[in-house]
């Protein structure tokens, strides 16, 4: 379903052109020893989950100690040969703005691209996933290629307010996408404080 609600873009084109980067953090202990991937029933699902749901207790404690808080963890699953038809932001679901950054682990996914699009200059309305996630959706053919990148199966930090979409490959792919309890008012504010704390990798 949509909203009437319309969504505004802060005008951040003046904001660093790269919109990811690889972390040095390790995640060879992050899942829980009992995780079990979610059941699919469609061709492309998103899930929410508590952090502790999805994540090993210990690697939760490692992510606090150096000062990334989860709130929570949305689990995508794209089947091999997946295209995205439009471009999309990503949006806080309780204040409907975009949220502005996420912490992806892609898990297989081979050969699998994340796209990133210059802004429209459009009003677009908001949407909704079938299980209630917001975001706004963007045609394709009104946007300009800024970006794309294989992420591969380690921690990367991603820009999710310029509209972005999935390429697949020929391997199914699994995103687990962190999101975070610190807000920043940008894109460059993000990358700085990662910088900063050292953890943007060489």
């Amino acid at each position: 379903m949509s909203s009437h609600k319309r969504f505004s873009y802060v005008n951040t084109r003046m904001e660093t052109n790269c919109c990811w980067y690889r972390l040095n953090i390790d995640t060879s202990r992050a899942f829980r020893d009992d995780y079990v991937l979610p059941t699919v029933s469609t061709k492309h699902e998103v899930w929410e989950f508590p952090v502790k749901d999805v994540f090993d207790s210990k690697w939760i404690e490692y992510m606090d100690s150096i000062g990334l808080h989860m709130s929570f963890v949305l689990v995508f699953y794209r089947p091999a040969g997946f295209k995205h038809s439009i471009a999309h932001v990503d949006l806080n679901e309780k204040t409907s703005k975009a949220t502005v950054y996420a912490v992806n682990l892609i898990v297989h996914g081979k050969d699998s691209q994340m796209v990133w699009y210059d802004l429209p200059q459009s009003k677009l309305e908001i949407q909704y996933t079938a299980r209630g996630v917001p975001y706004i959706a963007a045609p394709m053919d009104e946007l300009r290629e800024i970006q794309r990148s294989y992420l591969g199966n380690e921690l990367a930090l991603v820009r999710v307010n310029m509209p972005h979409a999935i390429f697949c490959g020929d391997e199914d792919r699994w995103c687990f996408s962190l999101r975070f309890s610190q807000e920043y008012p940008t894109w460059n504010a993000v990358v700085d404080r990662y910088l900063n704390a050292g953890l943007i990798a060489d």
